[in-house]
C-alpha cells in the first residue's frame, strides 16, 4: 500500500483534526528526516496523528479508513524485545518524550502499516485479539480514535532519542480472525500466523 491519509492534530484538545494524504514512503521519509522535535514539556507544540482517516469530527463515526497502527510501548517491554516480536513487519519505531526519564525504562511507539486500508469494523472486530498479540502495548494503542505524538524529546535526553525504520511486510489485519471466533488458549493464539 503506498496512498495513505493520516489525519493531524495540533493540540490534543482540538475537536477536528486535519486530512493529510501522502504516501507511506514519504512519511517514514518525513519522520526520519526531520527526527525529534526539541520539546520542553511532553507533548506541547508537538503535532499529534493518527494512522486512521478521519472525516469530520474526532469520534469513531468518522473514522473513513485506518491505515496502520501505532503501538505505545511504556516501559512495558524493551526495544530489542519489541524489534524482535515484530520480525520482520515493516515499520517506523521512535522513542517518546518520557523514553529513559527513569533509569532503563524504555518509552517508545511503534507506526506498524497495514497491507490495505481497513475499515473501523475491521479493527474494532479484532481489538481483543490484537491486545493478545501485543499484549506488551498500552490499551490506548487499540483506540481507533487515540491520537500519538510524533517525535519529540527534552534536550536533557536528545542524545538517548532515536528513530528506525524496518523495511519488512505490511501488517495484514484480515489473516486475524475475529474476536468471537478467538482461540481460548495460548496456544492456539500462537498458532495464528498474521
Amino acid at each position: 500500500m503506498k496512498n495513505i491519509t493520516i489525519t493531524l492534530l495540533y493540540k490534543i484538545n482540538s475537536p477536528k483534526g486535519i486530512r493529510y494524504p501522502t504516501t507511506w514512503p514519504e512519511f517514514v521519509e518525513e519522520i526520519l528526516n526531520n527526527g525529534h522535535k526539541i520539546a520542553s514539556k511532553k507533548n506541547i507544540g508537538t503535532l499529534l496523528f493518527s494512522m486512521a482517516e478521519f472525516k469530520g469530527g474526532r469520534r469513531a463515526k468518522f473514522i473513513k479508513k485506518i491505515y496502520g497502527m501505532i503501538l505505545d510501548i511504556d516501559g512495558s517491554s524493551s526495544v530489542s524485545a519489541v524489534r524482535e516480536k515484530l520480525g520482520d513487519f515493516e515499520y517506523i519505531m521512535y522513542s517518546t518524550f518520557s523514553h529513559r526519564k527513569r533509569k532503563g525504562v524504555e518509552k517508545f511507539k511503534v507506526v506498524l502499516i497495514f497491507n490495505e486500508p481497513y475499515n473501523p469494523s475491521d479493527m474494532s472486530k479484532r481489538v481483543n485479539v490484537l491486545k493478545k498479540i501485543f499484549y506488551y502495548c498500552d490499551p490506548s494503542s487499540f483506540n481507533l480514535t487515540q491520537f500519538q505524538a510524533l517525535p519529540n524529546c527534552p534536550r536533557s535526553r536528545q542524545k538517548l532519542a532515536f528513530i528506525e525504520y524496518n523495511p519488512g511486510h505490511p501488517f495484514n489485519l484480515s489473516k486475524l480472525p475475529i474476536d468471537k471466533f478467538l482461540p481460548q488458549t495460548e496456544k492456539k493464539l500462537a498458532s495464528i500466523k498474521i
